[in-house]
Formats: C-alpha cells, structure tokens, sequence
C-alpha cells in the first residue's frame, strides 16, 4: 500500500498529467476506504475461513493492478479513487490475515522467537541493499 501510493505520486504527475494536489486528495480518499475496509476484511475471513480468504485476497491483489492503472489513466479524481481503491482493499484485506496466519505456522512455544528472528534476518538485508 505504501509503494502503491508512493508511486501514484509520481507515476500519475509525470505520465498522467494530473496536480499533485488532486492525486493526493484521491489518496487521501482511498486511506479513509482502507481504514474502513481492513477491519471488514478481518471480520469476513474469520467467517469464511482464513486459509481460503487468504488464497482469494492473494488473487484479487494480482489481478487488481490492472483495472487501477486503467481507472487511473483516465484522470478523473472519482476513477482514480476507485481504481486505486481496489488495488488497496485487496491488499489491506489480504494484510488483515496474513498476521494471523503466519503465527499459526509455528508451535507456541516458538512462535514469537522464530517470527522475531526473521523479522531481524529480514531488516538486515533490506539494510545491506
């Protein structure tokens, strides 16, 4: 989400055309839709499942590249919200349960100092590149 509205910033101002202004408005939008939907989404995979709510979110975030950047070519301050909003719920829902899901992989008693670990393995590399 973070990147996807970082590089709306750019991407729609130099190929698009539009203000800074105006996609900053759209993505001020789309940020309240997030804040809304996140915990919907978590709500709505607790009652079908989290494995196949995660498998479906997982899709519909690679598929929803596509019709944003198409709403959002257009220009249209109401087309870019709901091109870019789709692209966000899709990975803010998928983002409400993969917490869940991954601490559910270890056993207790290790759960947190293996997810620990590989949050600092994670942190260093990102650090070296």
């Amino acid at each position: 989400m973070y990147f996807t509205n970082t590089f709306m910033i750019s991407y729609t101002t130099q190929y698009v055309g539009v203000t800074k202004s105006l996609i900053l408005d759209c993505l001020f939008a789309v940020a309240i839709i997030q804040l809304l939907s996140q915990p919907l989404a978590a709500w709505l995979a607790e009652k079908i499942g989290g494995a196949r709510f995660l498998k479906l979110t997982a899709l519909c975030a690679m598929i929803s590249p596509y019709p944003m950047f198409i709403l959002v070519q257009s220009g249209n301050m109401v087309s870019m919200i709901i091109g870019i909003a789709i692209a966000v719920v899709c990975m803010a829902s998928f983002y409400s349960v993969i917490a869940g899901f991954v601490s559910g992989v270890f056993p207790v008693r290790v759960r947190y100092s293996r997810q620990s670990r590989f949050r600092i393995r994670s942190a260093a590399r990102l650090r070296a590149v």
